[in-house]
């Protein structure tokens, strides 16, 4: 029994004893040859330059295949421009937009048909949202169609070459025809006599490559005459024209033919003009004030109104009441502002309805626009209140006043003002003419 004891207290003491030196090194020896393996297998910097190279590949064999789609709608060529012949190097051009720099642009020829859009190296490639900017970092050359990655990562033992695809047998392009469409926007207009008014030539682009159109209208009515700007442009591309007419210019309903010639190609489109006589001049808000006056106020605001005109017309002058010099506003309905005028009451006058000319504007029927004042914390003047109010939207002759607005601080207008109907704040207004 005693010697049973002295075997279980040797094992007790045998099992709680640490590790000697020679064990700890064994070990940490191990660990350090487990590490060393770990850290060649799994380089980063190799794993992300293998990933890349494979990206390179899956994207040299989509081109590749859109290409091959495109030449088989086409029965047989690749509609495109011109491949250029590969370098002695076996190298050719990039797949890019900027044609300046040498680059082949074939986006236009693959997207959107083939491919939603163009891929794009992983090291540097470039896509803008479309095919106007964008850099693929892929080369292209014909003999048989050859497609390259120039930006391969070369990896020892695993990639020694340039990622490149081919396309076996004899590859020919067919340039595809010049074409291109011509639209106005709007399609119609009106102008008061010895008034001008323009609208927006949109071209585009729809196959080939494309070359300088020119612009050019006719159908003007007598003593008008029109004007492009710019004169040309390659499409896609837009330019404004500008109708003027002078006061003997006859009344009446026109179709003016827009012209686009370039490249062999013309195209035209109609715009329908009506040049009116200037039937009526008032004043809007003066023509039907309504609500009591009070003032004046230390507002620090731009204040005044929106409106919409019921019939095509022209904004002559912009009017204030108010006290001392304040700049009057007209806006658009972004709103941006369009015209601006610095009106004036002379010395410490009462308040009275002061106008000064403009430029004259056309404004449109059913469109938004707002007329304001900018206070600037003295002289402003209010009519209606809540206990009197004056009841927007009203029109008045052939404009309707759909709310009275403002914003703080006096300068400050735009899309987060506030809108009210019971009372005309700023006292603004103008002169329109029809």
């Amino acid at each position: 029994m005693k010697n049973l004891f002295k075997s279980f207290e040797y094992k007790i003491r045998f099992n709680n004893r640490g590790f000697t030196l020679i064990e700890l090194l064994i070990v940490i020896g191990i660990i350090a040859v487990l590490l060393a393996m770990a850290v060649v297998a799994i380089s980063p910097g190799e794993q992300f330059a293998k990933a890349n190279n494979v990206r390179r590949t899956h994207d040299l064999k989509q081109i590749l295949s859109a290409i091959q789609q495109n030449m088989i709608d086409n029965k047989g060529p690749f509609l495109c421009a011109d491949i250029p012949v590969c370098n002695p190097d076996g190298s050719g051009k990039i797949m890019g937009s900027d044609t300046g720099a040498g680059q082949y642009d074939i986006c236009s020829c693959l997207v959107p048909n083939y491919l939603p859009q163009m891929p794009v190296d992983p090291q540097g490639g470039i896509w803008g949202g479309d095919c106007s900017n964008y850099n693929t970092q892929y080369e292209i050359c014909s003999g048989s169609l050859k497609l390259r990655a120039p930006k391969t990562q070369m990896i020892s033992g695993i990639q020694s070459e340039i990622i490149n695809v081919t396309l076996p047998g004899t590859f020919t392009v067919q340039a595809p025809t010049w074409d291109f469409t011509i639209l106005v926007n709007p399609n119609l207009g009106s102008v008061i006599q010895g008034n001008s008014i323009s609208a927006t030539v949109n071209t585009n682009l729809v196959s080939g490559t494309s070359q300088y159109i020119n612009f050019s209208a006719s159908g003007l009515p007598t003593n008008a005459t029109v004007s492009f700007s710019p004169t040309n442009c390659k499409p896609t591309c837009s330019s404004t024209m500008t109708i003027n007419t002078v006061s003997t210019t006859p009344a009446g309903n026109y179709q003016i033919t827009i012209t686009g010639t370039g490249g062999g190609k013309t195209k035209t489109v109609t715009y329908n003009l009506t040049v009116t006589t200037s039937i009526t001049e008032y004043p809007v808000w003066q023509s039907c004030e309504a609500g009591s006056l009070s003032g004046p106020s230390n507002y620090d605001y731009s204040m005044g109104y929106k409106f919409t005109p019921t019939v095509n017309g022209q904004v002559t002058k912009l009017c204030g009441f108010f006290q001392g010099t304040k700049w009057v506003r007209l806006y658009d309905s972004a709103p941006t502002p369009t015209v601006r005028r610095s009106i004036q009451v002379p010395g410490n006058a009462p308040a009275s309805w002061v106008c000064a000319s403009i430029l004259p504007f056309n404004i449109t029927t059913g469109s938004v626009y707002y007329v304001v004042a900018e206070i600037a914390g003295s002289g402003g003047y209010v009519r209606g209140t809540f206990m009197s109010p004056i009841n927007l939207p009203m029109t008045c002759n052939t404009v309707t006043i759909n709310a009275s607005v403002y914003q703080s601080p006096s300068g400050t207008f735009n899309a987060s003002h506030t809108e009210g109907t019971f009372s005309m704040y700023g006292m603004v207004d103008i002169i329109f003419t029809y």
